[in-house]
């Protein structure tokens, strides 16, 4: 179900039962996402109910300006970009691989990979401006809408608009060989 965003929007903003039929027509896609990049079933089928469940939250205020295959494709490997940055910050992950002789310590390349592109998310998030960091994370990770945002950091809407834009601008840039 491949749909332009403003007839999208239209249905989407007016029912439960729009927003379930998109969920029973998309989660399988939107795992598959979180899957290819993490290979575990368990943080991917969690990352797809934090989609769906910011999206429900932020459904009359998320715009959604293509098709909402892609919007959730995107939302998809944010997501798993966000989880892979949190994750290479955790000390203790590091301690139990060292820990567990168990745990195979030979990448593939699809981990060499992985670990690239989570590298290369967190250093992209920390080289973004102090504020749009911000905004972006609080919109992103906190699921909070953009009037929610405004309100809490005491700045207009449309500065959200701009510095969300901005980071999902410096990201896609950044981001340019592994999407």
């Amino acid at each position: 179900m491949t749909e332009s965003g403003s007839m999208f929007n239209q249905r989407f903003f007016l029912d439960k039962e729009a927003f379930e039929s998109i969920y029973r027509s998309h989660w399988r896609m939107v795992f598959g996402v979180c899957f290819r990049y993490l290979k575990d079933e368990e943080i991917a089928k969690e990352l797809v109910q934090d989609i769906f469940e910011s999206l429900w939250r932020r459904k009359n205020t998320v715009e959604i300006h293509d098709s909402i295959d892609k919007y959730l494709a995107g939302a998809a490997k944010l997501a798993v970009f966000n989880h892979l940055r949190n994750v290479t910050r955790q000390p203790e992950l590091s301690s139990l691989f060292e820990s567990n002789p168990q745990i195979s310590t030979t990448c593939t390349e699809e981990e060499i990979l992985c670990n690239n592109l989570s590298e290369r998310v967190v250093s992209l998030s920390d080289s973004l401006p102090e504020k749009s960091r911000e905004v972006f994370e609080m919109s992103r990770n906190q699921g909070l809408s953009n009037k929610e945002i405004a309100m809490s950091l005491l700045i207009s809407e449309n500065t959200v608009k701009y510095h969300i834009a901005y980071a999902l601008r410096f990201f896609k840039t950044g981001l340019k060989e592994f999407i």
